[in-house]
């Protein structure tokens, strides 16, 4: 197995540690992420699985290769969410190997995985309910959302942290009858696949007052032909927070196009005011979209000055408002 540092989160502790600890296999840790270091660990032919990030994928298909040209792993899990529909497509061009999104967190580890043969992976979802694991989708999980509809996500797991540190800090854990919260936003299909679309404690109130759910938006605009992902922020317009939209789309794509779309599927008060298209969103280290660099891209498209997003007070705010 080949990961990279750092070990205290999901990606690190779950894929990079725990699996190789598990099975008694060799692991190849890298300092930190280097293209370059990586394809030298897979010349060695020795490693079956990779665990990334969507970043990581993205360098490994715009990164030199050497000659002959390594074999990648056969089984290469990807973390942090969503996958750019543009990075699954160019790693599985370059490489003939598809990455496999999963889902968990720190403090239970996996949470949905991608199993299916190599024909059925969807890059939209992060897959389904780990072998142990129950998802439900909804405010309350014992009166659950059906298949198809937004909502928080909750999960049923045998196995969950008490604590942090060592000796750990321990509190009492908050549940519904063994039903544990994320702060993820998401819907399950008939089939059981989880497709993420944001956070919960992302949620915001406009200046007119409005509840808005980012992930509603991100669903509607990403379904747009072309649209390989969506970050959906509160813009602090001279007015107050208005919905911003900041799309990474194939060139071609007008935002005027991505308005009427949203229009057709998205009640008025959820429409984005502003709306900016962009070759590739701003990213942090993990690979998730950096929401204060979108910030300021959608305030400078408007010429407004940027104070920084308007964020939550609370998470508790409903996801499905």
């Amino acid at each position: 197995m080949a990961g990279s540092l750092i070990l205290s989160t999901h990606y690190g502790l779950g894929q990079a540690l725990i699996l190789p600890t598990v099975l008694g296999s060799s692991l190849g840790l890298l300092d930190r992420f280097d293209p370059r270091a990586l394809l030298a660990l897979f010349a060695s032919d020795r490693y079956a699985y990779w665990a990334a990030t969507p970043i990581m994928a993205e360098l490994l298909t715009r990164a030199p290769l050497p000659t002959p040209r390594p074999a990648i792993p056969p089984i290469c899990h990807v973390s942090a969410g969503k996958l750019p529909s543009r990075v699954f497509d160019a790693f599985a061009k370059r490489f003939g190997v598809k990455l496999r999104p999963n889902y968990g967190q720190t403090e239970n580890g996996f949470i949905a995985v991608e199993t299916a043969p190599d024909a059925l992976i969807r890059p939209d979802c992060v897959g389904r309910a780990a072998p142990g694991i129950e998802l439900r989708i909804g405010d309350d999980p014992l009166d659950p959302e059906p298949p198809g509809h937004l909502g928080r996500v909750w999960f049923k797991s045998p196995w969950y942290m008490e604590g942090y540190g060592f000796p750990p800090n321990l509190s009492p854990q908050q549940g519904r009858q063994g039903w544990w919260s994320t702060a993820d936003i998401g819907l399950l299909d008939e089939d059981g696949y989880l497709t993420l679309a944001g956070r919960a404690d992302d949620c915001f109130k406009t200046a007119a007052g409005h509840l808005v759910n980012p992930g509603q938006i991100a669903q509607a605009l990403g379904d747009h032909p072309g649209v390989s992902e969506v970050a959906v922020v509160a813009v602090q317009s001279p007015a107050g927070p208005v919905v911003g939209a900041l799309v990474e789309a194939q060139s071609g794509l007008d935002a005027d196009q991505l308005r009427v779309a949203a229009a057709r599927v998205l009640p008025a008060w959820l429409h984005p005011q502003v709306v900016t298209v962009v070759d590739r969103l701003p990213r942090l280290p993990s690979g998730k979209a950096d929401r204060g660099a979108c910030h300021s891209i959608l305030c400078r498209a408007r010429g407004w000055e940027d104070r920084g997003e308007e964020r939550p007070q609370s998470a508790s705010a409903s996801a499905s408002g």
